[in-house]
């Protein structure tokens, strides 16, 4: 992936987030493998203003419901 694709990546995905409220200071839980458009991802979230809340694969239901309650996300 070249750094063009990746931006024009994250615009979209910036785009599609403020589309659905996703602005300043909003928690936003990511639960995602690793795949290069995670990076764009973050960086649309990042470019919002928005707080990654980032969660492993690997953790059970529990530390998700757990991570998310207390991420207010």
């Amino acid at each position: 992936m070249s750094f063009g694709e990746l931006l024009s990546q994250s615009e979209r995905a910036a785009a599609w987030l403020a589309g659905r409220g996703i602005g300043a200071g909003a928690p936003v839980g990511v639960l995602a493998g690793n795949h290069p458009s995670l990076v764009a991802w973050y960086s649309a979230l990042w470019s919002l203003g928005a707080v990654v809340v980032p969660i492993s694969a690997r953790s059970s239901v529990a530390e998700v419901r757990q991570l998310l309650t207390h991420a207010q996300a």
